[in-house]
């Protein structure tokens, strides 16, 4: 399945515009795959995971979160147990990937992220207990934020497992 420009705007009621209803693929409930294909141009996340136990595979996601509704190419701060692997994620107002607890973040490209933002991660969270996240194998580059990182535990966050990822073309600058 490849999505360009789904969803830039939606208005539920003919006159308001509910964020829930931009992006590209939304997924809760539990054992989901989402495998193969691309999404651009999301108005938010190009891949929204809520719900336990869902996986996103093998997926290319660029422009994602430019209605600004503060989101990365893939979130996952509501979903617990995801499994995020072999993706490439490219050019993103804000994080490439928000990290949920219990998840597997392994072997993905982002690069060029947090084009909005100053205080931003490739990978990212805000203070999450990870509950034994792992994060491992991901090559992370062109994050020029002001107070950026390739992995950015922020707030606090804990209990995160990160071990052989690449990080490269990081600015920090604060």
């Amino acid at each position: 399945c490849h999505l360009g420009a789904p969803n830039w705007i939606r208005t539920v009621d003919g006159y308001n515009v509910w964020p829930q209803y931009m992006g590209g693929i939304d997924v809760s409930g539990t054992g989901n795959l989402i495998q193969g294909g691309s999404v651009r141009l999301a108005g938010r996340s190009c891949v929204h995971v809520a719900g336990t136990g869902n996986t996103v595979r093998q997926m290319t996601l660029e422009d994602c979160g430019w209605n600004w509704a503060a989101e990365a190419g893939i979130m996952l701060n509501e979903s617990d147990q995801s499994l995020i692997e072999r993706n490439t994620i490219r050019r993103t107002a804000l994080a490439g990937i928000v990290i949920g607890p219990r998840s597997r973040v392994l072997s993905n490209l982002v690069e060029n992220v947090c084009l909005f933002a100053e205080d931003c991660g490739n990978l990212n969270t805000w203070s999450m207990d990870g509950k034994g996240a792992e994060v491992a194998y991901n090559i992370l580059r062109g994050n020029r934020t002001r107070w950026g990182a390739a992995i950015y535990l922020d707030a606090g966050s804990k209990n995160f497992n990160l071990h052989d990822n690449l990080a490269e073309g990081i600015l920090w600058s604060g």
